[in-house]
């Protein structure tokens, strides 16, 4: 299981690809949060670490916000 962080990009079983725009410290819960963003949506999510690496498979990693960009318009 590898260890989601910024500028990551995973897709899930229907194919969605997400990019993780931050992943912060522990709560003081323990639990780790991300918040990610569907490319082509608007929105940012926000997710526990664990929840995300089980509803996500890792892809790639963009080297800059260009690959974003062409992925973003491949939609």
């Amino acid at each position: 299981m590898r260890n989601p962080q910024r500028n990551d990009m995973y897709v899930n079983p229907e194919g969605a690809k997400a990019v993780v725009n931050n992943v912060m410290a522990p709560n003081t819960a323990g639990v780790q949060f991300l918040e990610y963003k569907l490319i082509g949506s608007p929105k940012l999510y926000f997710l526990p670490v664990q929840e995300f690496v089980e509803q996500f498979e890792f892809v790639e990693t963009f080297a800059s916000f260009d690959i974003y960009i062409e992925e973003r318009n491949k939609i």
